[in-house]
């Protein structure tokens, strides 16, 4: 007998009578759906029928159109029908979710090697966009163009003076911020060195305003007491912290 199964009708040929009376249970070879298949009810065929059923027996009981029979060895009795049901985690659903897993992580990777070659050789245009990321690229060793400055010292003036018996240098002046973002002023320093270079008298002092805008200035005003004699001032501003 022919049986077909009934989730992919793929048609498999049987012996005769391997269903029993009341049927069993059976997988399909192909696509292993398992279902209860019964015998073909037996038919006695009538004295007219049976010319009609003899002509009928040569033919084909199914067209090809119905997919190509198959041994008997593909179709088999099966005692747990949840031994062959279909699972989930199988080869074949694994492998869309597996490919589109590592389709994300592949495009992942390269979004992180992208960023990180743009940190890199655009780490110039960073930091002038970003200045809190240099400190950054200095702890990784990373070169970068010398700090542009931003604070200018200008309009300097020193008089010496005597208060009280006891000699005074006081110096006064503008900083002035000539670059593109706002900027902290730090302390300065003012230094008093001989004609060789040597320091011969320092001391620190922090102009008016803390934090200067784009094209903002602040003035300063500092004094010393009992100064050298001979000597340049120069003024320079303190690493900050």
């Amino acid at each position: 007998m022919i049986l077909t199964c009934p989730s992919c009708q793929s048609r498999f040929n049987v012996p005769d009578g391997s269903l029993g009376a009341g049927g069993r249970r059976v997988r399909c070879g192909d696509c292993r759906h398992v279902w209860h298949a019964m015998p073909e009810p037996a038919v006695t065929p009538t004295p007219e029928a049976a010319p009609e059923a003899e002509a009928r027996g040569s033919e084909a009981p199914f067209s090809e159109a119905a997919g190509p029979r198959r041994d008997e060895s593909d179709v088999g009795p099966v005692s747990d029908a949840s031994a062959w049901a279909p699972r989930p985690g199988t080869d074949r659903d694994r492998k869309p979710v597996r490919r589109g897993l590592l389709l994300g992580w592949g495009l992942l990777v390269i979004v992180i090697l992208g960023l990180a070659a743009a940190g890199w050789f655009a780490r110039e245009e960073v930091v002038a966009s970003v200045p809190e990321a240099r400190p950054l690229y200095e702890k990784l060793g990373l070169p970068l163009a010398a700090q542009e400055a931003q604070l200018v010292v200008h309009d300097v003036v020193s008089l010496r003076r005597t208060v009280d018996g006891q000699e005074k240098l006081q110096v006064q002046g503008v900083v002035t911020n000539e670059g593109v973002r706002e900027v902290a002023v730090p302390e300065m320093r003012a230094v008093i060195n001989d004609t060789g270079g040597q320091e011969l008298h320092s001391w620190t002092f922090q102009p008016e305003e803390t934090q200067l805008a784009p094209g903002n200035s602040t003035e300063f005003s500092t004094a010393t007491d009992n100064p050298p004699d001979e000597g340049s001032l120069s003024l320079i501003f303190l690493e900050q912290d």
